[in-house]
């Protein structure tokens, strides 16, 4: 992503006693990159994600990309970042989990970067067929064989939660592009 690009979510999450629980469900999803809008919706009848033109894309649903203790920061337009103590955009999901446990790709595609990616730090971003990236930050390690330019299929283990870069805490950082 670019200045100017940005990705908007819009989920339902269930609560019990105050506390999130379960996995977070994705009701639409509009991702801006370079002028170009991309819409996904979730048909309540049938559970199934279709386009603005209303094209079915039901070979592309997320995996959620690591088992988690809860979601520790949300998509915001400004956040109180706990590192660089001051007010930023916060472009994507934390997932707080141990440290070490395993990461997995949410959808398949092909590995675009794999590296150390300034406050991202362990970083891996993969695109998708439909022109979506999901990008993994934060990571401990990658899993070994894994490069630029490698297939992954969605599910298939790519790394381990870490707290690299600008962090405060073991978490996966999920930004959708």
């Amino acid at each position: 992503m670019q200045k100017g690009d940005f990705v908007v979510i819009k989920y339902k999450q269930k609560i019990r006693l105050g506390k999130y629980f379960g996995q977070p469900e994705i009701v639409a999803a509009m991702v801006e990159v370079a002028g170009d809008n991309n819409f996904i919706f979730r048909h309540e009848r049938d559970g199934q994600y279709y386009d603005l033109n209303g094209k079915s894309l039901t070979n592309f649903t997320f995996k959620t990309p690591v088992r988690y203790s809860r979601i520790s920061s949300r998509f915001q337009k400004r956040r109180f970042h706990p590192v660089l103590k001051r007010y930023r955009a916060h472009l994507g999901v934390d997932y707080a989990a141990p440290r070490g446990r395993k990461i997995y790709a949410a959808a398949d595609g092909r590995i675009t970067f794999r590296g150390r990616k300034g406050g991202y730090g362990n970083t891996i971003i993969i695109q998708h067929k439909n022109g979506l990236k999901t990008l993994y930050a934060h990571q401990y390690k990658f899993k070994g064989g894994l490069r630029r330019g490698s297939k992954v299929r969605k599910g298939q283990h790519i790394g381990y939660v870490g707290s690299t870069g600008l962090s405060s805490g073991p978490h996966l950082h999920l930004g959708l592009y």
